[in-house]
């Protein structure tokens, strides 16, 4: 009965590091990927600062990362191995202007991704 509750104990315990170890993994891959999108949101955000554009209320502007890359405003579009491309959709609004990323790689895609023509 020991014996049992022993090797119980011990697949258990086995099973919670297995997960744990792949969800740490997971995390980490992906907080590289949102890493890139932040950077594309500071790209873009550079972007409309430099060329002085102004959106209306309930505007919105979609800059790619070609754009942001032919103005030297980011660099690599890798994640690790991983190459992507994305784009920022800037919309106004009436208290704010909102940045949002997309990024579509081999690996990771960001919800709401829409390919850009």
């Amino acid at each position: 009965m020991k014996k049992m509750v022993i090797c119980w104990i011990l697949l258990i315990g086995g099973l919670v590091g297995v997960l744990t170890f792949i969800g740490l993994t997971y995390e980490k891959s992906v907080s590289l990927y949102k890493s890139l999108e932040a950077d594309l949101v500071e790209s873009a955000d550079a972007y409309v600062n430099i060329n002085k554009i102004n959106l209306a209320i309930d505007e919105s502007l979609i800059i790619t990362d070609e754009k942001l890359r032919e103005d030297n405003l980011i660099g690599s579009m890798s994640v690790e191995s991983d190459t992507c491309e994305g784009y920022v959709e800037i919309k106004k609004n009436i208290n704010k202007t909102n940045y949002k990323a997309y990024i579509n790689c081999k690996e990771y895609q960001t919800e709401g991704y829409k390919k850009q023509k």
